[in-house]
C-alpha cells in the first residue's frame, strides 16, 4: 500500500487543494525530505494566481525549502538520515561556461523549481543529478527553520548588493513595502 502526505495541490489559476497525494519514493542516488518549513515568495502568488503552468496541472509548488532527511539513497554525509537542508531551488549544472566563469544565474541547464514537485507538501525528493549539483545547504542544529526559508531571498539580495558594489559607508534608499501581494490576487489566492 503506498504511504500518503498531505499537500497543497494546484489545479489551474487560483485553484489550490488541500488533499491526499502519495508519498513521493527515494529517488536513486537521491533523498527524501520532511518539510519543516517553506516560504511564500511573489513568484509563488503569481503562478499560483496565473496560468503558470500552460495548463499543465496538476502540481504541488513550494520552492524555499527547509526539511529534514528522511530517507536516502546517497552515500553523501550531507545528506544523512536527521540532518536539517535547505533546498536551493534552481540548480545550476556548475559545467557550462556561465557556470565556470562563475555567472550560475545565466546556467544553460539549470534545473529549475518548476521541474520538480515542490515543497508545498509533507515531503519532497531531491535527486540524484540535484544532489550532483550541489544546490543543498547544512541548516545548523537549533536553528530556526522558517528562518532558514529566507536564504533565497537575502542570497538573491546580497547578489544586486555586490553586482552593483554597495560597500561599507554607502548610502543607500531602499524604496518600496517589500514582498506584498494585491488584494485581489490575495483574495484569489485565499479562495
Amino acid at each position: 500500500m503506498t504511504e500518503s502526505m498531505n499537500a497543497a495541490v494546484m489545479y489551474g489559476p487560483g485553484d489550490v487543494r488541500f488533499e491526499d497525494v502519495p508519498r513521493p519514493a527515494c529517488p536513486e542516488g537521491g533523498f527524501v525530505l520532511k518539510v519543516e518549513a517553506v516560504g511564500l515568495c511573489g513568484s509563488d502568488i503569481r503562478n499560483l494566481t496565473t496560468d503558470s503552468r500552460s495548463g499543465q496541472y496538476p502540481f504541488i509548488y513550494g520552492h524555499e525549502v527547509v526539511g529534514r532527511v528522511v530517507e536516502t539513497d546517497t552515500t553523501e554525509e550531507l545528506y544523512q538520515v536527521g540532518r536539517l537542508l535547505y533546498v536551493y531551488p534552481e540548480a545550476a549544472c556548475l559545467k557550462c561556461e556561465f557556470c565556470r566563469s562563475g555567472h550560475s544565474e545565466q546556467c544553460i541547464n539549470v534545473e529549475h523549481y518548476t521541474e520538480h514537485p515542490g515543497g508545498f507538501a509533507q515531503y519532497i525528493t531531491y535527486t540524484r543529478s540535484r544532489v550532483e549539483r550541489g544546490a543543498v545547504y547544512p541548516i545548523p542544529e537549533g536553528a530556526d527553520p522558517v528562518l532558514a526559508t529566507l536564504a533565497e531571498p537575502l542570497s538573491s539580495t546580497y547578489a544586486c548588493i555586490e553586482n552593483v558594489g554597495v560597500g561599507l559607508h554607502d548610502t543607500v534608499a531602499i524604496i518600496g513595502a517589500g514582498p506584498r501581494c494585491s488584494r485581489r490576487a490575495c483574495r484569489r489566492a485565499n479562495r
